[in-house]
C-alpha cells in the first residue's frame, strides 16, 4: 500500500475526509510522540493528545504509517512560529533522535 492509499484508508476508518492529507495524519502522530516524551519527562509541552488523536494513532500503526522528516520540520514551523530557527531545529532534533533511540515504529 502507498502512503496515499494509506492516508485514504485512515480516512475512511475514521469517517473524516481532513484525514487524506498525510500532513494532518503525520501531525497526529508527531502529537503522539510530543505527549509520549512528556510522559518520559523528557520534553515540556503545552498540549497533550485527546482521545480522539489516540484513536487516529492506532490507526496509524495499523497502516503501518511512516512520517516523514519533512513533515516534522513542517509540524515545527507550523507549531512553534515565535521560536527562533534554533529553537525549531533542536526540537525537530529533539523528536527524531528520541524516536530513533527508542526504536518507535509508527
Amino acid at each position: 500500500m502507498n502512503r496515499t492509499q494509506k492516508a485514504y484508508g485512515i480516512a475512511k476508518r475514521m469517517k473524516n475526509s481532513m484525514f487524506v492529507n498525510p500532513f494532518m495524519i503525520s501531525s497526529v502522530v508527531i502529537a503522539h510522540w510530543i505527549d509520549e516524551l512528556v510522559k518520559n519527562r523528557i520534553l515540556e509541552a503545552p498540549t497533550a493528545l485527546s482521545e480522539y488523536g489516540e484513536n487516529i494513532y492506532a490507526l496509524c500503526s495499523e497502516f503501518d504509517w511512516q512520517v516523514e522528516d519533512d513533515e516534522i520540520r513542517k509540524y515545527c514551523e507550523v507549531n512553534m512560529s515565535d521560536n527562533t530557527e534554533e529553537e525549531k531545529e533542536i526540537f525537530f532534533t529533539i523528536i527524531k533522535v528520541t524516536i530513533m533511540e527508542q526504536g518507535i515504529k509508527i
